[in-house]
């Protein structure tokens, strides 16, 4: 016969093996928002200098879906590794500004379709307020290096002389 589970003392073991990280002693790094605004100008080719704030804002697992739907639907049926490698990045950085840019101004999405400069630089903010997000709150180590944030240990990579990835 089974032992019976004790379901006070399984939330008694989860709740003690959760660790406070208020209560660490190591320093961390400033907090990136999920939401940040920038100023945006573009001296278009229209003759029209167009300037807007926008608002980037952190893609979650439903908003990483979306902008694949959205690349999909710019491949427009084409298989998207039959694409040149450059084209697929300016339909991989499209698709970004369109899904990680809350509601961006028409402008944007006219020019950026079409001008890569401004696709570029607006990419690049992009990615950049990313990549900080997910670097932000790192907790520093001796010296004031970062620790890494993630870490994959496996006894097996170890016993057999093939390389950890």
């Amino acid at each position: 016969m089974s032992k019976k589970l004790d379901l006070r003392k399984l939330k008694a073991d989860a709740e003690s093996a959760v660790v406070d990280v208020k209560q660490e002693s190591e320093e961390r790094t400033d907090v990136i928002p999920r939401e940040v605004t920038f100023s945006l100008s573009y001296d278009a080719p229209d003759g029209e200098v167009y300037q807007d704030d926008v608002l980037s804002i952190i893609l979650d697992s439903d908003g990483r879906l979306t902008k694949t739907r959205v690349f999909n639907g710019l491949t427009r049926g084409m298989i998207a590794g039959s694409l040149p490698e450059s084209e697929q990045l300016k339909l991989d950085a499209l698709a970004r500004v369109l899904t990680q840019l809350k509601d961006p101004p028409d402008w944007v999405i006219k020019w950026a379709g079409e001008d890569m400069e401004l696709l570029s630089h607006i990419n690049a903010a992009l990615v950049e307020h990313e990549t900080r997000y997910f670097r932000g709150n790192n907790r520093k180590g001796e010296g004031g290096a970062l620790k890494p944030r993630v870490s994959v240990d496996c006894a097996l990579f170890k016993t057999t002389g093939i390389a950890a990835p």
